[in-house]
């Protein structure tokens, strides 16, 4: 067996253990105890762990006993399923996201692992966006099952997890993304001060939290519980401006580093360990993808029920609309989804100002919405008082342009109109 499938195999045997461990000790105890043989193993060790060079380049002074027992404490409350957090600004934070989904940015300090439980505790279970494991497929397995046990469902970096992310942030779930590793060299990038130099902004995050209506949480974490700070709250149908989003990324990452620097023991310092992990277990040259895109325009993403809720506006009527898709490959052109969309179903604003609307369904369509130009195909259409119809080829031809369909009826009955 090579290298890494020994430690593949080592450490879903230590996670079965400890988690055998955590089922069977009093939570105070297994925590106790973690925290005691963390502190023995960071003290012996600590000449040698990267930690210590790390913070004192930093400036920062870390004490090794202290270090080792958060991080002790930390894994052992992680695999106790009875383990609960005391979360400050719980209240607050669901006061201002209702039925909303909401973005969770945090940091590898304090109980992350027992946070994401709690918030499954408290009716809010998590989407934890995560690096995979691709040396230690079993490894990864094996801590898969233990969050799926305590309600938290894990998604890998990258393209494949960003559907998952999408779908649950749409239909009012809760995802988390811990923004602390992630460097800010690559191009596209913006650097905002930390404790380890710089790290990028997570300004794509936030800008995707806000388009799809969600409230954005940063969870600070505490030695033995987390608080909450409401960095944005849920709203619909507003289209994000850097302007807005920029702001939002900085005090994010403010929060963070600030937490951090008040408790540096209780910080993973997580960028230095990854890299000692990856070149033990031989996957130097891995590139860990992104939590979610670094500048969203730049993606062609796979989104499962891609909907929009807005106003429609002609400067004389403006009524609300609506645009949903089945499935779409799209990317983010000014804001707007652009790509091709699957069966399409829109209700739009009627001229005459009807509050029924009217009802469009299409196979397929290409184009952006809700600016346009956008080119639907196959489509079917109905309204109050009118006799439905059929239509090869039906176009919205961009803002304040009105609709086209080789001059029937549609083209008076529906308001043109931009969003406004």
């Amino acid at each position: 067996m090579t290298l890494r499938g020994v430690a593949d195999e080592a450490i879903r045997l230590l996670s079965g253990v400890l988690a055998g461990l955590g089922r069977r000790l009093p939570g105070p105890l297994a925590q106790g105890l973690g925290a005691v043989l963390g502190a023995v193993a960071a003290t012996l060790l600590w000449p040698w762990l990267p930690v210590r060079r790390r913070a004192a380049r930093a400036g920062v002074p870390v004490r090794p006993w202290a270090w080792g027992a958060a991080m002790g404490r930390m894994l052992a409350g992680a695999f106790d399923p009875r383990s609960t957090l005391a979360v400050d600004g719980w209240d607050e934070a669901v006061e201002a996201t209702g039925d909303a989904g909401v973005l969770v940015l945090g940091a590898h300090l304090g109980p992350w692992e027992t946070a994401a439980a709690e918030l499954a505790r408290r009716g809010r279970p998590p989407t934890v966006v995560a690096a995979p494991w691709p040396s230690l497929p079993r490894a990864e397995a094996s801590v898969r099952a233990l969050r799926d046990r305590r309600g938290v469902i894990a998604l890998p970096r990258g393209r494949s997890g960003l559907e998952g992310a999408t779908r649950a942030l749409r239909t009012g779930g809760t995802v988390v993304v811990l923004v602390d590793g992630v460097s800010p060299d690559r191009r596209g990038r913006r650097g905002l001060p930390w404790i380890l130099g710089s790290l990028a902004a997570p300004d794509a995050l936030v800008a995707w939290a806000l388009r799809h209506g969600a409230a954005v949480w940063v969870a600070e974490g505490r030695p033995r519980g987390v608080r909450l700070h409401v960095l944005a709250r849920a709203r619909r149908g507003v289209r994000p401006t850097p302007e807005e989003v920029e702001p939002l990324a900085d005090r994010a990452v403010e929060l963070l580093h600030a937490a951090v620097r008040r408790r540096p023991e209780a910080w993973a310092w997580v960028r230095p360990l990854a890299v000692v992990a990856l070149a033990v277990l031989g996957g130097c040259g891995v590139d860990v993808p992104e939590p979610l895109p670094v500048r969203a325009e730049a993606w062609d993403a796979a989104v499962v029920d891609l909907a929009w809720d807005g106003v429609l506006d002609d400067g004389a009527t403006a009524a609300p609309a609506r645009f949903f898709a089945e499935s779409a490959v799209v990317r983010w052109v000014d804001g707007s989804p652009e790509g091709r969309f699957e069966r399409i179903e829109i209700t739009a604003p009627r001229a005459d100002g009807e509050p029924s609307g009217v009802r469009i369904e299409a196979a397929t369509a290409e184009g952006r919405w809700p600016r346009g130009p956008i080119e639907l195909r196959d489509v079917r259409w109905e309204a109050a008082g009118v006799a439905p119809g059929r239509l090869p080829v039906l176009r919205r031809l961009g803002e304040d342009a009105g609709w086209d369909c080789g001059g029937c009826e549609l083209e008076t009955l529906l308001a043109f109109g931009s969003e406004r």
